[in-house]
């Protein structure tokens, strides 16, 4: 019988040690949710905070200020162009100046440094906030590259890229495509990509703790631009570019991810009723060595889908793009200067005016959109002011161009005078209109002669635009006469 009981008691205690077994894994399963669970509230509360967030982040993070104000102003009203690229793109081209040309709402959503894989994923969730009549894509973001082997500058834009975006669900479906997995927490947090600031820059730490970053302000319009560059190449850089081959970028090729996404973006734009339209800002055309072959590879990949394709590096137009229009750089990564951004944009809207004028709205009779674009950059270069700066409408002269307007617009110390002509005959940069006017200066009468010069950055699709300056005190009542030389 005793040996009975103790075969009997042997799967008793067997039990017995199972149970506390189960208990100690359930007790260090609880521990570590627990301890999961106050890390990721610290996380989620230092990322909040701003606690490690870097001085680039802090205070020149205009990728999240573009989507902050994009989510913002797409509720108010709709963007009918949206652009997506990289730096070139929003140092190269001016969305006021663009929209108040074709009378469209445009907004630039570009990142510093990107790729074609994460211009998919903005314009994915562009898309998804509002759905724009045309989107242009920047082709510098094409190149050979996989994201999952990015390193040190092109990871952190591409970081920075993907923490401005808003959509949490399309966040995580695009977390395994862009990084590799031992990166995914910090694509995510800032707190764990910085957190070696704990050890190596415990100062801005706490410059952070008492100075959080500030919120995004919606006071002012902003459509995407980042004016960097105000003047262009100097003659002591110029004189580099004799040195042979200083600058060769013939091996700027096409790899399988760009290619992939690249059509991707195309499937994307044609499920959503979007005009895809592709986009080459330029760079000095001595920047550049043996560009037709990667042209010809972009080319071929576009031409079975018919679609357009306005490339500015090749033709290249020696006459308006000159040394002022591009940074002062012979580094690969060179950028358009403010001047050389509104050329390119002035040729963008032309082109997107002659192949897609119908699938635009004609917003410029709109009160809200006055409202929203007036006196911005570029809209009393390609819109009508209000009366009281319109001096005559509607001028004929004999084998004279139509005046469309001639307006003025007081400055500090003298008036701009802004011609507009229609383009019933051609008129070049070399010529010059001379107007005969009357009016007065006080109380006495007069008439003069104004000579009025077209400017290479302006170039408005419906009129020509000429401009001159007199001083405050001359008033114009009347055009006598009209001459060209």
């Amino acid at each position: 019988m005793a040996r009975q009981n103790k075969k009997n008691n042997k799967p008793k205690v067997s039990v017995s040690r199972k149970i506390t077994k189960e208990k100690n894994i359930r007790h260090i399963f609880q521990k570590m949710a627990v301890l999961t669970f106050i890390v990721f509230c610290v996380v989620y509360f230092t990322d909040s905070k701003g606690w490690f967030i870097s001085d680039q982040d802090k205070t020149n993070n205009h990728s999240k200020r573009r989507w902050d104000t994009y989510y913002h102003f797409t509720k108010r009203t709709p963007v009918d162009i949206v652009l997506v690229g990289n730096s070139r793109l929003y140092t190269g081209i001016n969305p006021k100046n663009l929209s108040t040309a074709l009378g469209a709402n445009c907004f630039i959503l570009a990142a510093g440094g990107t790729n074609i894989t994460d211009v998919y994923y903005n314009l994915k969730e562009a898309i998804s906030v509002c759905k724009p009549k045309i989107a242009v894509i920047e082709i510098h973001t094409i190149s050979d590259y996989v994201s999952h082997d990015l390193k040190d500058g092109a990871l952190s834009n591409a970081m920075q890229s993907f923490n401005s975006r808003q959509n949490f669900w399309q966040k995580i479906a695009s977390t395994p495509i862009l990084f590799a997995p031992d990166n995914y927490f910090a694509a995510w947090s800032n707190t764990i990509r910085n957190h070696s600031f704990i050890f190596t820059d415990i100062e801005r730490v706490k410059q952070n703790i008492k100075t959080p970053p500030p919120p995004t302000k919606f006071d002012k319009l902003y459509l995407g631009r980042y004016v960097r560059f105000q003047t262009g190449i100097e003659d002591s850089t110029l004189v580099k570019y004799d040195i042979p081959d200083i600058i060769d970028f013939s091996q700027h090729s096409i790899g399988k991810e760009a290619t992939k996404y690249m059509l991707k973006i195309i499937e994307l734009c044609r499920k959503n009723n979007v005009e895809p339209v592709f986009f080459t800002v330029p760079v000095y055309y001595r920047h550049t060595k043996d560009y037709e072959p990667f042209k010809k590879k972009i080319a071929e990949l576009l031409q079975p889908y018919n679609i357009a394709w306005l490339d500015l590096q090749l033709p290249y137009d020696t006459v308006l793009f000159t040394p002022d229009c591009f940074e002062n750089t012979t580094e690969q990564n060179q950028h358009m200067t403010y001047a050389g951004s509104l050329i390119a944009t002035y040729k963008l809207a032309h082109f997107i005016n002659e192949h897609f004028a119908d699938k635009l709205p004609m917003r410029k009779t709109e009160t809200n959109w006055r409202k929203i674009f007036y006196g911005e950059e570029g809209f009393f270069e390609n819109n009508t002011p209000d009366k009281n700066n319109v001096i005559a409408q509607n001028i004929v002269f004999e084998n004279m161009p139509l005046i469309n307007e001639l307006n003025v617009f007081p400055q500090t110390n003298h008036n701009i005078l802004h011609l507009k002509l229609a383009r019933s005959q051609k008129i070049t940069l070399a010529n010059k209109i001379i107007l005969t006017v009357s009016g007065k200066i006080g109380n006495v009468p007069i008439t003069t002669q104004l000579i009025f010069q077209s400017n290479k950055q302006y170039d408005p699709i419906e009129y020509y635009l000429l401009t001159s300056a007199v001083t405050k005190d001359v008033v114009i009542e009347k055009i006598l006469e009209m001459k060209i030389e």
